[in-house]
Formats: C-alpha cells, structure tokens, sequence
C-alpha cells in the first residue's frame, strides 16, 4: 500500500486548554493522507466550540461515558486501513505519522508499533506533581499508551474494542490483550511524543491506576494460563433474570476458558450491572442499538481473541464439564472442524400450566446442534463468515448449513452439555411457528445448493 489512509482518533472531555495543541500537531503532519476524529465525551466547556473551527477535522459528540467509549466510538467511525490514537493533552512531533508508517508498510509481518515519548509540564505547573517520578522528567522512554499507537485497523478488531469497564486503565488492558494474543509488536526508537503533564490528568489518580493495572495484570495472568484459548461469547438482552445463572456456569467450569466476552445488545433491565458485578473475570461489551442475537454474537466473535469460540445464550446454562469434554475430543489427530453435543430441555420457574402445557419440553436430551453446544476455532468460523443479522431467530441454522455447504466436518459427543431453559421470551421455541426466517433460511439453501451444481 502506498500512501495508506490513517485515522487519527482523538477523544476529549473539558480539554478547551489542550485540544487546539494537540490538533495542531495533526495537521502539522508531514505525512498528509489521514482523517482526524475528534470524539467529543460530553464536555461542559468549550471544547466542541474549539473543534468545530477546524473544518478539517470530524467532530463526534456522545454523553459522558469514559475515554474508552470514546476511543471506540472514534474507531467505528474510522475510514483507514490504519488507526492512530491520542489524548487531547498530547502533541506529536511533526514526524510521527510518516515515521511510523513507514515502519509498518516495511514491516508487514509487525501488526502495531509504538514510539519513544518524553513528558513536559503544563504551563500552570511549577513543578513535577508527586506522583511522577522525578527521573521521567528529560528521559525518553517507550509509550504503552494510546498516543504513541499506530495499529492496522484490521488487528485491533482482533484484539477487541478498549474495555469500557476501565475508567483509566482501559490502554493497559488493550496491550495486554494484544500480547497474550500473540500479536507482533514493532517499536520506534524515537522521541515522536510530548505527554503534557498537569493537573487534570487521569493517571495522577494514584490509587485508581494502581487498582485498575492490577485488573488488567490479573486478566492477563488468566488469559495465560490456558494452552487452548477459548473465547466464550454471550449475547443478552434484558437478561437480568438469568445471566448470572448462565455466568456461573462458565465460570465453573472443570477447564476455565480464556476470556468471557458477554455482549448487551441494548438491554433497558439491569443486565448491565449484573454483569459490570464480574469485573475483570469478564469483557463486558454494549452494543449502540439493539440488532439481535445474531448482531450480538458477531461483535463477539469480532471481540475475541482466542483460538476457539463457543457460544452461550444468557438464559442457557453449560453443564460442568462442557469445555474438558470437547477439547478431549478436538485435541484428536481426525478432530472434526465442529463438536456440539446433548442437549437437555427444561421449563424455567417462572411459567405457569398454561404454558407447560402449549409447549413441548423434551424429557429426554436431544442432539444439540445448536449456537451453546458448538466448539470451533476461530478462524474456521471466519471461514464461513458470520451470522447473518437479517435473521431473529435461525440464524444458526442458516450458518449451519453454510458450513456444511463449505465442506465443514461435525461431531456430536453424547454427553449432554447444555441446558436449555424453555420460557415466554425464548423467541427459537415461542415463536417458531409464526417467524418466516425458517422457511427464507430453506429456500436460500436450496438455491445455494442449485449454484454449486452449476
């Protein structure tokens, strides 16, 4: 590639005394193909007023979330093969950009690079504030933090968004996740970032960063410690009254899987903090608009960074040995590309006889080819491409049957290790018969079946 695109996304929040330095930086570039996203977190000053002078700069505005919500949102929007990040309160050198992408087009086996970087006191500041070290002032070290990152976009998607649960640690979180991953990282030795020390800083909350960094260290010991890297993914919505039964039951699980991706597709209950309560044992990822299961579980997947993928829905629950049984059976020299298993059905609490008796609960388990009982790497589900989002309900089916389409081989262990809740909102089973996606689901398998035979 040429001369790529670069998104630079800049999130602020109250800089009105910082933003214009740090945009000015930017167009100051010498390298000159990029596009500069200002995030806009809902500042109360003059912050937007100050952005929007700059007509070449692309002004998004949200509530107040968090720097990381705003990071997130600058990258959906983001146009590039490349993305760059930096604070409102940083400056590049005018180099920066060119330096750095030269680097990674003549590297392209490196997947994210970041630069040296030195700190300068604001001018209201006097002197170094306690909590920097005084041996950081006029040395030049290298930046694990977002303003000296330049990363293809296509490899931060795979390591996943920054971590919306972090109040300042979200950046810490991002590297770690990219080194347990195993992506390759490239490192400029030059001085292309000024880091503007005052008192506004989020990192001079001592207490705050330590405990956070913690968060992060700790997830990462987790992620390491398994040799088979699966990445489970729940989509919810409105789930408040079963997913912490659904968490439970992966996290205890006989073999822990890496990370547990839950995945809110809108919920207006309070599914949020039922699952913000697991902190780091989990990713907690919102969605802006609820787009169904099938959206859900595709952010997940994009989110994932292990080798395997499994799926559970939030009013679903594994049995305890669900992942030891099927990595038993993928760890075979023939493993299948997919292994489902039995699944068991019963009734939630909650229903009354008049709906135990319109609809049917199997007694006896049944082969469960479906999204919870399925174990695939991750890279053979890529192969098939995602669920498709137009469908609500079958869209495992339709998936299912374009595996099978591309010559992908199934296992069915029979061991039951899944179970099923049947309830008033399970739209699979309530409302089976009144959706049409099963039968639009048929007709396009028939037609794809028609093209092959061509």
């Amino acid at each position: 590639m040429k001369n790529p695109k670069v998104s630079v996304i800049i999130p602020v929040y109250n800089g009105e005394g910082f933003i214009k330095d740090s945009i000015n930086s930017v167009l100051n570039q010498e390298y000159g193909h990029w596009e500069c996203i200002v995030v806009d977190d809902g500042s109360s000053d003059e912050s937007a007023s100050i952005v929007k002078e700059y007509s070449q700069v692309i002004y998004l505005h949200q509530e107040h979330q968090c720097v990381a919500a705003a990071r997130n949102y600058g990258v959906r929007r983001a146009s590039g093969p490349y993305l760059a990040f930096l604070d409102a309160d940083d400056i590049w050198s005018s180099e920066k950009l060119k330096l750095q992408i030269g680097f990674m087009e003549d590297h392209p086996e490196i997947d994210y690079s970041v630069t040296k970087h030195s700190i300068f006191l604001d001018d209201t500041l006097k002197e170094l504030p306690g909590w920097v070290r005084t041996e950081r002032q006029g040395a030049e070290t290298t930046a694990f933090i977002p303003s000296a990152l330049l990363v293809r976009k296509s490899n931060f998607e795979a390591v996943g968004d920054f971590d919306e649960t972090y109040r300042i640690g979200d950046d810490s979180d991002w590297f770690l996740r990219a080194k347990d991953a195993g992506f390759r990282l490239g490192v400029i030795e030059k001085n292309l970032l000024y880091k503007r020390v005052h008192n506004q800083c989020l990192t001079g909350q001592t207490e705050i960063c330590r405990k956070e960094l913690l968060k992060s260290i700790k997830a990462s010991l987790q992620r390491t410690k398994s040799s088979y890297k699966i990445s489970v993914v729940i989509p919810v919505y409105n789930g408040e009254s079963y997913l912490d039964e659904a968490l439970q039951s992966v996290l205890n699980q006989s073999v822990k899987p890496f990370e547990i991706l839950v995945v809110d597709d809108c919920s207006t209950d309070t599914t949020a903090e039922i699952a913000r309560c697991y902190a780091d044992r989990i990713r907690y990822i919102r969605r802006e608009k609820n787009g169904g299961a099938a959206a859900a579980r595709n952010d997940g997947v994009k989110n994932a960074t292990g080798d395997y993928i499994a799926f559970l829905d939030a009013d679903d629950c594994w049995e305890k040995n669900k992942i030891e049984l099927q990595l038993r059976e993928i760890k075979t020299s023939d493993a299948p590309d997919m292994i489902f298993g039995m699944t068991s059905h019963f009734f939630s609490p909650e229903t009354d006889d008049s709906f135990r008796r319109k609809y049917h609960c199997p007694e006896e388990p049944v082969k469960g080819l479906h999204a919870g009982t399925m174990l695939i790497k991750r890279e053979k589900f890529l192969s098939v491409g995602y669920f498709d989002s137009a469908y609500r309900t079958g869209e495992f089916i339709d998936w299912y049957q374009r595996a099978l389409d591309a010559g992908m081989k199934t296992a069915i262990l029979p061991d039951v290790l899944m179970c099923r809740r049947i309830h008033p909102r399970n739209h699979g089973i309530v409302n089976k018969n009144q959706n049409n996606d099963y039968a639009r689901i048929a007709k396009e398998a028939i037609i794809h079946r028609r093209k092959k035979k061509k």
